[in-house]
């Protein structure tokens, strides 16, 4: 969060557990880590991310890795994030035309810059320390 935060461009929002992401009416999901435009940002949710980040964890790995991946791609999310502290991995997925593909896998001392939905360097032994 606190990397996000601080290479967060004024007209954007990171958002950590606090608004739900409402695609449509009949789904809401809550992300661990939600980035958007400001403009975007409801009191409670919006209806447009640039990215959702989820940590996994035993009890939410299948839903994080299989059915929020679904949800998220089939509404339009940008860039898909999914930390692994206990491995120290971080898997980067970027929207094309044809779904989700995986950008990157940072491991542990690794450092990755992706553009998307900003510039921004991740590592993910600084991430999960």
């Amino acid at each position: 969060m606190v990397r996000l935060k601080e290479a967060c461009p004024a007209d954007q929002l990171v958002a950590v557990g606090s608004l739900d992401f409402r695609p449509t009416r009949r789904l809401s999901l809550r992300p661990d880590l939600l980035v958007c435009r400001l403009a975007d940002a409801g009191p409670q949710y919006v209806q447009h991310a640039s990215l959702a980040v989820e940590v996994l964890s035993p009890t939410t790995r299948i839903t994080d890795v299989v059915l929020k991946r679904d949800l998220y791609e089939q509404s339009g999310v940008p860039s898909y994030w999914l930390l692994d502290p206990t491995h120290q991995e971080l898997t980067i997925l970027h929207l094309t035309p044809t779904g989700y593909t995986c950008e990157a896998v940072v491991q542990s001392d690794d450092a990755f810059t992706t553009t998307h939905p900003f510039p921004v360097r991740l590592c993910p032994a600084e991430l999960t320390g």
